[in-house]
């Protein structure tokens, strides 16, 4: 028997959950925690066999990475709302070894605990086609550099001067990286700049050459779940 420790402050969640793996025959175990401090310990000590982390705004990236470096005997499984692709990339490759939305069907939850269990890798369909089809986004060396400098808390105006570009390309360029990397506002654009294009380069001039603007790829795994369908 599989043991699931859930850390969650939603009382529903945890009521749910509980029936849902009561009714499932004694195939799994529950516990449950507040809270994503101390959790590795917790799961630790009870010998849980899955950690189901219910993410929720208060659950940084960070967090999710330092979770699985402290549990790495115990698969990790998110369990989440939509999320931005590149948290989701992020953290899969932090070690999470399931990505469940809080919406899916009792069997989609079942599938997806079966297959933790057993340390096979799941990504539930819809999470799966939304990585899929950023696998190939790409930046050019104007949207890092203006990404950098968004990074380093300048605004639209001063954004504009130090690349010599009018403000009104600078929205531009903003509104083309949300849509491109899945993300939601100015925020989120950050934090991706922080985590994935290293120290904020000083953008000494707008001029760039053909050879600056070459494409940087964002790099994606490159095997993973689709429910019950392995996809390379």
């Amino acid at each position: 028997m599989t043991r699931i420790h859930l850390s969650s402050d939603h009382s529903i969640l945890t009521v749910g959950l509980r029936t849902i793996l009561e009714a499932a025959g004694g195939e799994f175990s529950f516990s449950t925690s507040h809270g994503a401090e101390n959790l590795a310990e917790r799961a630790l000590a009870e010998e849980a066999g899955i950690i189901l982390l219910d993410v929720t705004g208060a659950i940084s990236l960070e967090m999710v990475t330092r979770l699985c470096e402290a549990a790495k005997s115990i698969p990790v499984v998110l369990w989440l709302d939509d999320a931005a692709t590149e948290f989701i990339s992020q953290a899969l490759s932090s070690g999470v070894l399931g990505l469940l939305r809080k919406r899916a069907s009792q069997s989609v939850l079942m599938e997806c605990l079966r297959e933790v269990s057993q340390r096979r890798l799941w990504v539930e369909n819809d999470l799966s086609r939304q990585l899929l089809s950023t696998r190939n986004v790409k930046l050019t060396k104007r949207e890092r550099q203006l990404a950098s400098l968004l990074a380093q808390g300048l605004k639209n105006k001063e954004i504009a001067y130090r690349l010599g570009i009018t403000e009104g390309t600078v929205k531009v360029y903003l509104s083309r990286l949300y849509g491109k990397l899945g993300v939601n506002d100015r925020f989120d654009l950050a934090l991706f700049a922080l985590k994935n294009l290293g120290p904020s380069q000083p953008a000494a001039s707008a001029k760039l050459t053909a050879a600056q603007e070459t494409m940087a790829p964002i790099q994606m795994p490159s095997t993973f779940r689709v429910g019950s369908t392995q996809i390379q």
